[in-house]
């Protein structure tokens, strides 16, 4: 069992329900990045891509879920930010002047995404 099986046993889809492997198994794809908390350690953000949707998981919890083809058509040219519950993906100039993706949740610093991460992300979609 890896560790992110030990992880989903714990979590729930919405409060009061229990997680199942029936949930995890509908999942169609599943894809993983580090990012560094508010207290300096390193975290897991885990995105459960589905047909129509995509859920971002942070600490055993889904902290919000896109509808599949708008996250990919931002990813694919973004401007604005995009903000569903409490996660945000915004183009992060301060960083880079071409405008990295940065992603930011609760109890993550806003974290710019690498390119290799940006990349596998929007492979996924």
């Amino acid at each position: 069992m890896s560790k992110w099986d030990r992880m989903g046993a714990e979590a729930t889809l919405e409060p009061g329900t229990p997680w199942s492997e029936d949930t995890a198994a509908a999942a169609q794809e599943r894809f993983t990045m580090e990012v560094v908390t508010t207290s300096g350690r390193a975290a897991a953000v885990e995105f459960r891509i589905y047909a129509d949707v995509v859920e971002v998981w942070h600490r055993d919890r889904c902290q919000a879920t896109f509808a599949r083809t708008t996250l990919r058509k931002w990813l694919a040219t973004p401007e604005t930010p995009l903000v569903v519950a409490d996660v945000a993906f915004t183009v992060d100039r301060m960083v880079d002047r071409s405008g990295r993706i940065a992603l930011s949740l609760p109890d993550v610093v806003v974290w710019t995404l690498a390119p290799d991460a940006l990349a596998g992300l929007r492979q996924r979609l």
